[in-house]
């Protein structure tokens, strides 16, 4: 199937170059990698064939084998660039994941866990209120439960929209910060979604 014809931002691979010698001159625009966004580029060609390398593996051995892979990848990259890779940079040999750091707090209380995020907290994501799709409300109220700052860009609050994660918004200003950038423009911001 020949490339679809628009705008593209994708390194060169071997296979790419073979589709691309059979366009005509006129009708492709390759350049000369550019020094100050190689880096992130070419990583990303990595991290695809990464991705797919581990999700490879048996079930019954995936984490032991992606573990080995991972931590073999590392120390080429320490050889490679003597300093940027450390041996602290490798992974655990049971490939456990932090995913929580919690408080001290006086006891009888117990120091607790804030909900996760449906979207993991490494992975960016849009939430669209889709059919199929993750609910917007719950999962922002999931995602200011364990922020500690939030920056709200907005073109307008509404009552309707602020009671949704009010609760949770006032929890924050417990425990964090919150910054909310909004307009004036027609009159659509509500006085009351203000000042709560």
């Amino acid at each position: 199937m020949p490339l679809p014809p628009g705008l593209y931002d994708q390194p060169v691979t071997v296979g790419l170059d073979s589709e691309l010698r059979e366009l005509a001159d006129e009708l492709k625009r390759v350049e000369a990698a550019d020094g100050a966004e190689s880096a992130r580029a070419f990583a990303r060609v990595l991290g695809e064939r990464l991705v797919r390398v581990l999700e490879s593996f048996p079930k019954e051995e995936r984490v032991a084998a992606q573990v080995r892979v991972v931590n073999e990848l590392l120390g080429h990259l320490a050889r490679a660039a003597e300093g940027v890779v450390l041996p602290e940079d490798h992974l655990v040999a049971d490939g456990s994941v932090l995913r929580a750091v919690l408080a001290p707090v006086a006891p009888p209380r117990r120091a607790t866990v804030p909900p996760a995020p449906g979207i993991p907290l490494s992975v960016s994501g849009l939430l669209v209120n889709g059919h199929n799709d993750r609910s917007i409300g719950p999962e922002l109220k999931r995602e200011i439960a364990s922020a500690d700052r939030v920056d709200l860009l907005c073109s307008f609050l509404k009552w309707s929209g602020l009671r949704v994660v009010h609760e949770e918004l006032a929890a924050l200003c417990q425990r964090g910060a919150l910054r909310v950038l909004t307009t004036a423009y027609m009159s659509a911001t509500e006085r009351r979604a203000v000042e709560a």
